[in-house]
Protein backbone atom coordinates (compact mmCIF):
# COMPACT_ATOMS: atom_id res chain seq x y z
CA UNK A 1 0.00 0.00 0.00
CA UNK A 2 1.75 3.36 -0.96
CA UNK A 3 2.01 5.39 2.28
CA UNK A 4 -0.53 8.47 2.59
CA UNK A 5 0.45 12.26 1.70
CA UNK A 6 3.85 10.79 0.22
CA UNK A 7 3.04 13.21 -2.91
CA UNK A 8 2.41 16.15 -1.27
CA UNK A 9 4.13 15.72 1.88
CA UNK A 10 7.80 15.17 2.01
CA UNK A 11 7.94 13.87 5.10
CA UNK A 12 6.03 11.28 4.85
CA UNK A 13 3.07 9.61 7.52
CA UNK A 14 3.41 8.41 10.97
CA UNK A 15 3.77 4.54 11.31
CA UNK A 16 0.33 4.97 13.67
CA UNK A 17 -1.67 6.32 10.06
CA UNK A 18 -0.27 3.90 7.74
CA UNK A 19 -1.85 1.29 10.17
CA UNK A 20 -5.21 3.52 10.23
CA UNK A 21 -5.20 4.00 6.31
CA UNK A 22 -4.51 -0.09 6.35
CA UNK A 23 -7.66 -0.62 8.78
CA UNK A 24 -9.86 1.61 6.58
CA UNK A 25 -8.85 -0.59 3.68
CA UNK A 26 -9.43 -3.92 5.57
CA UNK A 27 -12.99 -2.53 6.57
CA UNK A 28 -13.81 -1.34 2.58
CA UNK A 29 -12.82 -5.14 1.46
CA UNK A 30 -14.82 -6.58 4.66
CA UNK A 31 -17.84 -4.14 3.73
CA UNK A 32 -18.06 -4.10 -0.21
CA UNK A 33 -17.33 -0.57 -0.02
CA UNK A 34 -15.99 1.03 -3.23
CA UNK A 35 -15.42 4.37 -1.69
CA UNK A 36 -13.71 5.53 1.58
CA UNK A 37 -16.03 7.51 3.53
CA UNK A 38 -15.61 10.00 7.00
CA UNK A 39 -17.22 7.31 8.49
CA UNK A 40 -14.66 4.98 7.66
CA UNK A 41 -11.91 7.09 8.34
CA UNK A 42 -13.06 7.72 11.78
CA UNK A 43 -13.65 3.78 12.56
CA UNK A 44 -10.31 3.09 11.52
CA UNK A 45 -8.36 6.05 14.00
CA UNK A 46 -10.70 5.19 16.36
CA UNK A 47 -9.91 1.49 16.30
CA UNK A 48 -6.09 2.61 17.73
CA UNK A 49 -6.97 4.18 21.08
CA UNK A 50 -3.39 5.06 21.81
CA UNK A 51 -3.00 7.12 18.64
CA UNK A 52 -3.16 11.01 18.92
CA UNK A 53 -6.17 11.60 16.58
CA UNK A 54 -8.23 8.98 18.95
CA UNK A 55 -6.78 10.47 22.41
CA UNK A 56 -8.02 13.66 21.60
CA UNK A 57 -11.57 12.69 20.44
CA UNK A 58 -11.58 10.89 23.92
CA UNK A 59 -10.73 12.99 25.68
CA UNK A 60 -13.31 15.53 24.32
CA UNK A 61 -15.82 12.87 23.98
CA UNK A 62 -15.14 11.12 27.39
CA UNK A 63 -14.04 7.65 27.84
CA UNK A 64 -17.53 6.04 26.93
CA UNK A 65 -18.83 8.51 25.13
CA UNK A 66 -21.83 6.97 23.83
CA UNK A 67 -21.29 9.11 20.01
CA UNK A 68 -17.69 7.81 19.64
CA UNK A 69 -19.02 4.23 20.02
CA UNK A 70 -18.44 3.36 15.74
CA UNK A 71 -21.79 2.16 14.14
CA UNK A 72 -21.94 -2.17 13.84
CA UNK A 73 -20.05 -2.85 10.55
CA UNK A 74 -22.53 -3.65 7.46
CA UNK A 75 -22.77 -7.66 6.39
CA UNK A 76 -20.13 -8.14 4.23
CA UNK A 77 -20.69 -7.89 0.81
CA UNK A 78 -19.66 -10.65 -2.46
CA UNK A 79 -17.15 -8.61 -3.70
CA UNK A 80 -15.10 -9.08 -7.14
CA UNK A 81 -11.28 -8.55 -7.17
CA UNK A 82 -10.38 -5.10 -5.89
CA UNK A 83 -8.95 -2.87 -8.44
CA UNK A 84 -9.12 0.95 -6.79
CA UNK A 85 -10.90 2.52 -3.95
CA UNK A 86 -11.63 5.78 -3.98
CA UNK A 87 -12.36 8.45 -1.57
CA UNK A 88 -15.69 10.23 -1.39
CA UNK A 89 -15.24 13.68 -1.66
CA UNK A 90 -15.66 14.39 1.87
CA UNK A 91 -13.10 11.95 2.64
CA UNK A 92 -10.58 13.27 0.10
CA UNK A 93 -11.13 16.72 1.70
CA UNK A 94 -10.34 15.65 4.90
CA UNK A 95 -7.31 14.03 4.03
CA UNK A 96 -7.12 17.32 2.34
CA UNK A 97 -6.61 19.14 4.95
CA UNK A 98 -4.94 16.41 7.21
CA UNK A 99 -1.83 16.32 4.31
CA UNK A 100 -1.95 20.64 4.62
CA UNK A 101 -2.24 20.66 8.56
CA UNK A 102 0.97 18.66 8.50
CA UNK A 103 2.72 20.74 6.10
CA UNK A 104 2.08 23.86 8.07
CA UNK A 105 3.84 22.08 10.76
CA UNK A 106 6.69 20.66 8.56
CA UNK A 107 5.56 16.68 9.77
CA UNK A 108 4.98 13.74 8.78
CA UNK A 109 0.73 13.49 8.21
CA UNK A 110 -0.77 11.74 11.49
CA UNK A 111 -3.79 10.75 13.21
CA UNK A 112 -3.63 13.88 14.65
CA UNK A 113 -3.66 15.70 11.50
CA UNK A 114 -6.23 12.88 10.19
CA UNK A 115 -8.69 13.61 13.19
CA UNK A 116 -8.50 17.30 12.34
CA UNK A 117 -9.36 17.04 8.83
CA UNK A 118 -12.26 14.53 9.31
CA UNK A 119 -13.86 17.54 11.80
CA UNK A 120 -12.81 20.23 9.44
CA UNK A 121 -14.51 18.47 6.71
CA UNK A 122 -17.42 16.83 7.82
CA UNK A 123 -20.10 18.95 9.85
CA UNK A 124 -22.47 16.50 10.34
CA UNK A 125 -19.72 13.99 12.19
CA UNK A 126 -18.57 16.97 14.29
CA UNK A 127 -22.09 17.35 15.23
CA UNK A 128 -22.59 13.66 16.09
CA UNK A 129 -19.33 13.38 18.35
CA UNK A 130 -20.54 16.78 19.11
CA UNK A 131 -16.76 18.50 18.98
CA UNK A 132 -15.89 21.46 17.37
CA UNK A 133 -12.33 22.01 14.61
CA UNK A 134 -11.42 24.44 17.15
CA UNK A 135 -11.46 21.91 20.23
CA UNK A 136 -10.00 19.12 18.68
CA UNK A 137 -6.91 21.01 17.68
CA UNK A 138 -6.88 22.20 21.25
CA UNK A 139 -7.02 18.79 22.14
CA UNK A 140 -4.82 17.50 20.00
CA UNK A 141 -2.00 20.37 21.23
CA UNK A 142 -2.64 18.50 24.92
CA UNK A 143 -2.32 15.06 23.66
CA UNK A 144 1.03 16.61 21.83
CA UNK A 145 1.81 18.21 25.23
CA UNK A 146 1.34 14.45 27.07
CA UNK A 147 4.21 13.05 25.07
Amino acid sequence: MQAFGDARNPAGQTVALGRAMERVVGLCIREGANQVSTELLLRGLLADPDCEGSRALTALNGAAGGALNAPPPAAPRPRADVVMIGFSPRAQTAMDRAIDAALEQQRPTSTGHLCRGLIEADDELGERLAVTAEAVRAALEAVEQEQ
